[in-house]
């Protein structure tokens, strides 16, 4: 590996490892609530509440993107997401945020009930904290 934080091909060693944690997450996810077989997507215990949750993160979600993007805006800012990396390109912002999103929805979407909203608190929560302190920050 490269000081850089590449590999022999030229690949961001950060995010390949980031996408392999979020992949794992999602599979060990999905073998814990048994519903790695087909149909998962079909159960019925999704609730209103889960919605207003999973709508919350999405909001916030894309004002973290909104403001990742605008780093190049300010001569003294940098991202502190380990994943992205200190000054990522606009493109790894885009495919890191969208992804993450998505993967987000489906986390939720296969967690057991009683598990679900702790999940989706504590990512609302967290964000709302990278939020404040990137604005903070100015």
């Amino acid at each position: 590996m490269e000081s850089s934080g590449t590999d022999r091909t030229g690949r961001n060693v950060r995010v390949r490892r980031g996408w392999s944690l979020l992949c794992g997450l999602l599979l060990a996810v999905s073998a814990i609530n048994g519903n790695a077989a087909p149909g998962w997507w079909q159960k019925n215990d999704w609730t209103h509440t889960d919605t207003a949750l999973q709508l919350s993160y999405t909001a916030l979600h894309i004002a973290d993107w909104g403001q990742t993007l605008d780093i190049e805006n300010h001569a003294n800012a940098y991202e502190t997401n380990p994943i992205l990396g200190r000054s990522p390109s606009r493109g790894e912002i885009n495919t890191y945020f969208a992804s993450t999103l998505a993967l987000h929805w489906l986390i939720a979407r296969v967690l057991p009930q009683k598990w679900r909203s702790q999940f989706q608190l504590g990512t609302i929560a967290l964000e709302f904290d990278v939020i404040s302190e990137n604005h903070s920050a100015g």
